[in-house]
């Protein structure tokens, strides 16, 4: 934990500020999910700078006949109003130094010009400021992965590290989503190099990741190619089935979510992965899905034995994720 953020999680505002957008998105979570640890029976809202008006803000973080606190993420900080601003000036003047029982605000702000004169009045009244990293440098993208690791309780050969970011070093969205991906699938610890190229090849085009994504988007004919690419370079049709499943998973999970069968914090997702997921699963239905599972099981059991043609069911599995699961109509 750096001292910023051992000092956010003593205030009562925190503005994490700039940097990746993914990552400015999940060190808020992070936190968030700490001070809700905090704050069992805290009230957790969710608000918009732009569209939110000072009367909202000061209700959010009073007491309620629900609850003495609350836990208010604060998104877009650079969309605040000159009057929502004098509120968070406020508040923060009265209590700069959170405790168990009293709400606290997490901001985000993209860390453009616009609103920062609000953020460097926020500070001054006691609000800390978390600075993002943007990961620009080589070095920092490779303390990225270590640590992408050690969230799972992981570690993971530093030949391995340097395959992960000569890839992927600018993309730490992905760096997470196979970073989890790999701590998944595998027993290793160390993770090696060996492991990783199962997933990761040269070229990031022949991924398992890359054939989910072309599948679930509809293209057929790039996800067979992609595919088969993959296959021709060495990757182990079981990698590449691997990280085909991750992908129906979190579509799957994220349709359990639409539906209301689960709650967001049962869902234990990254919140990326969880947006990205709500978004391909669209026009998809359950039993489309259901027989894409099927299909990708098959797939399984095909690798898995002496006699199988992985290959051949790979593909198959394939072209039905990229038909929504709908099967074709024979003449």
């Amino acid at each position: 934990m750096t001292r910023a953020q051992s000092s956010a999680a003593q205030a009562a505002f925190t503005v994490f500020f700039g940097g990746n957008e993914f990552l400015n998105s999940r060190s808020l979570k992070d936190m968030q999910k700490a001070c809700i640890a905090q704050r069992p029976d805290a009230e957790v809202m969710e608000l918009e700078a732009g569209q939110t008006d000072p009367y909202e803000f000061d209700e959010a973080v009073s007491p309620s006949l629900l609850s003495t606190s609350a836990v208010v993420v604060l998104n877009n900080l650079q969309d605040v109003s000159e009057e929502l601003a004098d509120s968070l000036l406020r508040f923060v003047k009265e209590q700069p130094v959170a405790t168990e029982d009293s709400s606290v605000v997490l901001a985000s702000h993209d860390g453009s010009v616009k609103g920062r004169k609000y953020v460097t009045a926020l500070k001054k009244a006691g609000a800390v400021q978390v600075n993002v990293d943007k990961l620009k440098y080589e070095s920092d993208q490779e303390k990225f992965v270590q640590r992408e690791f050690a969230r799972y309780g992981r570690r993971i050969q530093q030949p391995a590290v340097k395959r992960l970011v000569e890839v992927l070093g600018s993309r730490p969205a992905e760096i997470a989503a196979m970073s989890q991906q790999l701590c998944f699938d595998f027993d290793e610890n160390p993770i090696t190099t060996r492991t990783v190229m199962q997933y990761l090849d040269e070229t990031p085009e022949v991924t398992g990741f890359a054939v989910a994504d072309a599948a679930v988007d509809g293209n057929t004919a790039d996800a067979v190619l992609k595919l088969r690419q993959a296959i021709k370079r060495g990757v182990e049709p079981l990698a590449l089935i691997g990280a085909i499943a991750s992908k129906l998973r979190s579509m799957g999970k994220a349709a359990a979510l639409q539906s209301g069968r689960v709650s967001a914090d049962e869902m234990h997702m990254n919140s990326w992965v969880l947006k990205n997921a709500t978004r391909q699963v669209r026009g998809w239905s359950s039993e489309g899905l259901g027989a894409c599972i099927e299909a990708l099981a098959h797939a399984d059991q095909e690798a898995k034995s002496t006699s199988g043609d992985p290959a051949f069911a790979l593909e198959q599995a394939v072209e039905l994720i990229s038909r929504k699961g709908v099967p074709l109509i024979s003449h």
